[in-house]
């Protein structure tokens, strides 16, 4: 989408708005996924849902297509909707095993000196304290937050539940966390350039609208919730006529 907007400007053509990609069924969800963030300055905005009747398949050949002629390996239909919006809206995203998790709680915190996290590459990575994490509700690390997930939250062939995420994060320290563990993931080379916040709703719906393409029976139990100290900026410019006009 970044790429269709340079190309709205360059060729002087208008530019579809992204509201038709992200309409999904909200239903009447009764559940509720509860959002702490212990870590203001590197977690500015966190959006997240959960999801049942989710069916680990293979991937449409459209999908997989796109993701093969980006660079990125086909795995299954939960995996790929999670790259496919990475490439697709520029935000990378994750998507934790429900049951594994243990709540619909997740916590966003700085690490404790020497805490361990086993992440997807299943390397044990010894943290520091400043690495930023994200939790379940007992506190336990799932996730290396914007560079990798955790082996202990992987989404496997027999996931049926899926917690679903977006954040934002703090461009510095997301490069200095992946350079400290010698660990530069797809992901974590967007963030360390510094992403929209906004992003992170968008994210989260593009997401619903193909999981119900590839899950049919697909159900949203919880509303999106979304939680940060960010804010839309008011932004003014002030331009000097006879410049412009020069």
């Amino acid at each position: 989408y970044g790429m269709a907007r340079e190309l709205s400007v360059i060729l002087k053509k208008p530019l579809k708005t992204l509201d038709s990609y992200l309409k999904y069924d909200k239903g009447s969800p009764k559940g509720k996924l509860k959002v702490s963030i212990k870590a203001d300055k590197d977690c500015p905005q966190f959006s997240g849902c959960v999801v049942t009747d989710v069916k680990v398949t293979e991937s449409p050949q459209w999908m997989k297509s796109r993701l093969q002629a980006a660079g990125v390996r086909p795995i299954n239909n939960l995996v790929d909707i999670t790259n496919y919006v990475m490439l697709e809206l520029g935000a990378p995203m994750h998507a934790f095993d429900r049951q594994s998790l243990g709540s619909d709680e997740l916590i966003i915190r700085r690490a404790k000196k020497g805490e361990i996290l086993e992440t997807l590459d299943h390397k044990k990575r010894k943290l520091t304290e400043e690495d930023v994490l994200v939790c379940n509700g007992k506190n336990e690390p799932m996730s290396m937050a914007g560079v990798m997930g955790g082996l202990n939250s992987e989404v496997s062939d027999d996931t049926t539940e899926l917690v679903i995420e977006a954040a934002n994060w703090n461009p510095v320290m997301i490069r200095k966390m992946s350079t400290r563990h010698g660990l530069r993931s797809d992901a974590s080379q967007r963030f360390e350039k510094g992403l929209d916040p906004k992003l992170t709703e968008q994210a989260v719906a593009r997401a619903l609208v193909l999981l119900k393409e590839t899950c049919p029976n697909a159900k949203l139990v919880s509303p999106v919730t979304t939680e940060g100290t960010w804010k839309t900026p008011k932004i003014s410019l002030t331009v000097d006529p006879d410049i412009m006009n020069s």
